[in-house]
């Protein structure tokens, strides 16, 4: 929709071919260009509010010098009272088209800079969206990560370290231990009766049982001290800074004890007991398979000898 529209003359054809009188009454200077005048009458119902004059800022004013002075027809765009105006001029030029005596001016409204800030507004919320899902992404990747991790490294039923993570905090502990002179104790147990509850009650209780084990081990450790589940009923284990062998035993009696009292589990009384095998660092060797050797080995002499009990590791044992 047409908002406005003027005509510039030159002054050089004005003053050749109209009256002074004629000048003075329908033409004023024109801020656009100084060699202009501007046709009034289509701005005199306006008055202050001309749109003509609203224009006049000296960002608007060095464009349109910048067309006139390029002799050709030009249109550019500005922003007033929220609407955007295109201001087109078309030159009217002499019968030998060797000079521009004139500029037909026309306002007309446009969405192009509302289309221009929609498609920005379009683009803003695109990157945003980008954004968001990037950092989303880049959260499930880390959560991925930690998932990953806590697989390769942790027991799914139990939430305890499994054997890799076992054999890694066992190396960490001995350099520890050989750096403060402290004593370990590696214990590896084994349940007794664990088959027989799973043949009797199924694999559902069987489950259960082991993740019963698992808390009563962990409530008997300090905060410094590592249980592991290495697979099966089989555990390990690791008592740092333990002092003396006696103190690592009676330890290991104790839970002994406690895993050997009956628990109900799923409506069902189920009862097992445990076997240790107890070997000690640096006293019986510093070599971390070594001490894995011997843990298991006495382990084994514990179920021979009746179960349910903890042997200390001796040389004369290691046949």
């Amino acid at each position: 929709m047409i908002r406005n529209s003027h005509i510039l003359i030159s002054k050089e054809i004005a003053s050749g071919t109209i009256i002074q009188k004629e000048l003075d009454y329908n033409y004023k200077q024109s801020w656009e260009d100084e060699d202009y005048f501007i046709e009034t009458s289509t701005h005199k119902k306006i008055g202050k509010k001309d749109l003509y004059a609203k224009l006049n800022t000296p960002e608007v004013h060095a464009e349109i010098k910048r067309g006139i002075a390029s002799k050709k027809k030009f249109s550019l765009a500005t922003e007033y009272n929220y609407h955007n105006i295109i201001m087109t001029y078309l030159p009217l030029q002499n019968t030998m088209k060797t000079k521009n005596i004139a500029y037909i001016v026309v306002y007309t409204e446009s969405d192009y800079l509302s289309n221009l800030q929609l498609e920005y507004n379009y683009i803003l919320i695109l990157f945003v969206s980008i954004g968001t899902l990037l950092y989303l992404f880049g959260l499930y990747v880390i959560f991925s990560q930690a998932k990953l991790k806590e697989l390769a490294l942790y027991d799914s039923l139990t939430k305890l370290p499994n054997r890799a993570l076992f054999k890694i905090e066992l190396n960490n502990e001995i350099n520890r231990a050989m750096r403060y002179e402290h004593n370990i104790a590696l214990l590896f147990l084994d349940l007794d009766g664990f088959k027989a509850v799973n043949d009797t009650y199924g694999h559902h209780i069987g489950d259960e049982v082991l993740i019963h084990v698992a808390k009563t081990i962990t409530s008997r450790l300090r905060k410094n001290d590592t249980v592991s589940r290495l697979g099966g009923d089989e555990f390990t284990i690791i008592l740092n800074d333990i002092g003396t062998a006696e103190k690592a035993l009676e330890l290991a009696q104790s839970i002994i004890d406690d895993i050997a009292k009956e628990v109900v589990l799923k409506h069902e009384i189920i009862k097992v007991g445990a076997s240790i095998g107890l070997s000690m660092y640096p006293k019986h060797s510093k070599d971390i398979d070594e001490l894995i050797k011997y843990a298991d080995k006495m382990m084994y002499i514990s179920k021979e000898n009746g179960k349910n009990q903890v042997t200390l590791y001796k040389e004369e044992l290691n046949v």
